[in-house]
C-alpha cells in the first residue's frame, strides 16, 4: 500500500487512494495477474479463480445502484441550490415577473389589466435589460405587450425551440380567431400537442406579438466585467487577442439615452430578471430618469464591485443578497421589495414612481 512517505523513500507519487471491497479485489486479481495464482490443490479445487456466487453479484449490483442513486440526488440538491430560481424553468418565471409588472402598472394608472398594457406599449414599448434568451420578453409577448431585449450577448433574444415554437402558434391561434370572427374560416394547421403560457381567454383582449431585440449593453459598461463573456468573444491566439478585444468595444454599442436606437427616451419602464452585473446600473438608471421598473437581483459581485456598502457610516461591504437588496432600497424612498412565488433568488425590487415623482428624461 502506498502511504504518505511514499514520495521520499521509493520516487513514486499517490496520485489516488482506490478502495475496493473483496469481490473487486478477487475480480482485479484474476483479470491483471492470471499467471500469479496459485495453482489449485486437490483439497481445494475453487482456488485459483475464486469464486463469486450470484448473490454476490447481485450484492455487488445493488450497492453499484445505491451509490448511483446516492450520487444522483447529491446533483439534483446541488443542482436546485445554486439555480437562481430554485428549479422552475425560466419561462415560468418570466410570466411571473410579466405579470407583476403588469399589476404594477395597474395600480400606476388606476386603471384594468387592459389599461395597464396600454401604458406599457406607449413609446417603444418595455426594456427587458440584460434580458438573456428573452424569457421576460416572452411572457409579456404573450400578454399583448410591446418589449426589447438588450444584451450584449451575441445570443441576445434567442429562446429555446419550444418556446419559440410557443410563441408563434400562440399568435397564429389569435389571427386564425380573427378570421374566424370575420368568417373567414379557420386555417390551424398547428401542432395540438404545443401548450400556450397563457390562456386564450386572457390573449383576447391583448393579441400577443413578437418582441424586439438588440444586441448592446445596457445604459453603461460594468467596471470590471468579463466582456469575453459576455460578449461572446473567442481569442484564438495572443496574437490576436489585442484585436479581438478592440474590434469587440466597436462592435457591442451601449444603449443609452442618446444612442441611435432611441430606445431609452420613451420607454415606458424596465424590467431584469436576475442581470447580474448590470443590476446596479439598471436602478441606477431608472431612479435617475424616474422610469417604472422592476428588478430581480441574484449574485452579489461583491469583488468586482468593493465600492457597495451597506452606509456610509459602517464601512461594511456589501457582501451577501440580502445586503444587495437593501443596498438598492436605499436609492430611493419610492423602492419597494416583494417576494415573489419561486425559490431562489427571488426578491422584487421596484417603484413605479407614483407620487411626488418628477420626469427626468
Amino acid at each position: 500500500a502506498l502511504s504518505a512517505n511514499t514520495t521520499t523513500n521509493t520516487g513514486m507519487r499517490l496520485v489516488r487512494r482506490l478502495v475496493w471491497d473483496n469481490i473487486q479485489c478477487q475480480e482485479a486479481r484474476a483479470r491483471f495477474y492470471p499467471t500469479c495464482t496459485p495453482a489449485a490443490s486437490a483439497d481445494d479445487k475453487n482456488y485459483a479463480t475464486p469464486a463469486v456466487s450470484a448473490d454476490d453479484n447481485n450484492a455487488e449490483k445493488n450497492i453499484k445502484t445505491k451509490r448511483k442513486r446516492r450520487k444522483s440526488d447529491n446533483d439534483e440538491e446541488k443542482t436546485k441550490a445554486v439555480r437562481h430560481g430554485g428549479g422552475i424553468g425560466k419561462r415560468k418565471q418570466g410570466e411571473i415577473i410579466a405579470n407583476f409588472l403588469i399589476d404594477k402598472v395597474s395600480t400606476k394608472v388606476e386603471g384594468s389589466r387592459d389599461e395597464a398594457i396600454t401604458y406599457l406599449n406607449s413609446g417603444s414599448g418595455v426594456i427587458d435589460a440584460a434580458g438573456g434568451s428573452g424569457h421576460v420578453s416572452l411572457g409579456l409577448a404573450l400578454r399583448g405587450v410591446r418589449s426589447t431585449v438588450v444584451d450584449p450577448r451575441p445570443t441576445v433574444g434567442r429562446l429555446p425551440k419550444r418556446d419559440r415554437k410557443a410563441l408563434r402558434m400562440a399568435i397564429r391561434r389569435r389571427k386564425n380567431e380573427e378570421a374566424d370572427s370575420t368568417g373567414g374560416g379557420s386555417t390551424n394547421d398547428g401542432d395540438p400537442n404545443v401548450t400556450v403560457a397563457s390562456p386564450i381567454s386572457e390573449l383576447q383582449a391583448n393579441p400577443p406579438i413578437q418582441f424586439s431585440t438588440l444586441r448592446a449593453w445596457f445604459a453603461s459598461k460594468p467596471a470590471g466585467v468579463d466582456t469575453t463573456y459576455r460578449e461572446g468573444t473567442r481569442v484564438l491566439n495572443e496574437d490576436d487577442k489585442e484585436g479581438a478585444k478592440e474590434d469587440n468595444e466597436s462592435n457591442v454599442p451601449i444603449c443609452h439615452m442618446c444612442s441611435p436606437d432611441r430606445l431609452l427616451p420613451t420607454c415606458s419602464g424596465i424590467v431584469a430578471l436576475h442581470p447580474d452585473e448590470a443590476t446596479g446600473c439598471i436602478v441606477d438608471f431608472a431612479v435617475k430618469h424616474r422610469i417604472p421598473f422592476v428588478v430581480v437581483p441574484c449574485c452579489v459581485f461583491s469583488r468586482m464591485f468593493p465600492n457597495r456598502y451597506k452606509s456610509k457610516s459602517s464601512g461594511e461591504i456589501v457582501s451577501t443578497y440580502d445586503d444587495l437588496v437593501d443596498w438598492l432600497v436605499a436609492k430611493d424612498p419610492s423602492i419597494r421589495v416583494e417576494t415573489l412565488p419561486f425559490d431562489g433568488a427571488n426578491k422584487a425590487v421596484w417603484s413605479m414612481f407614483v407620487s411626488g415623482s418628477t420626469c427626468n428624461r
